[in-house]
C-alpha cells in the first residue's frame, strides 16, 4: 500500500478511498464502512442515511467494522478508518 499523505485536519487519505480519522473534527465524504482501529465513540456530527436511531455515543470496539452509508463521521474518541 502506498504511504499515506498528511491532511490538515489530522487524517490521512489512502489510494483505495480510506481515510484514517484520528481527531474530533467532522469528516465528510459519503463513506460505506467504518473500521475501528482502537475503541471508538461516535459524536454528534456523525450522520448516516440507512442506519436508524442516534449514532451519538455509539461505541465500536477495536477491530469492529460498521457498514452503512455515512454522510459524515465525527469521533469523540478513538481512531478509525472510513471507507468509500
Amino acid at each position: 500500500m502506498p504511504a499515506p499523505t498528511t491532511r490538515a485536519e489530522g487524517s490521512w487519505r489512502f489510494d483505495r478511498g480510506g481515510v484514517i480519522i484520528t481527531g474530533t473534527d467532522t469528516v465528510a465524504g459519503g463513506f460505506r464502512g467504518l473500521l475501528a482501529l482502537t475503541t471508538c465513540t461516535l459524536a454528534a456530527g456523525s450522520t448516516a442515511t440507512d442506519l436508524s436511531g442516534t449514532l451519538t455515543g455509539l461505541q465500536l470496539p477495536a477491530g469492529t467494522t460498521d457498514w452503512g452509508t455515512f454522510q459524515q463521521i465525527q469521533l469523540s474518541s478513538g481512531t478509525a478508518v472510513a471507507y468509500k
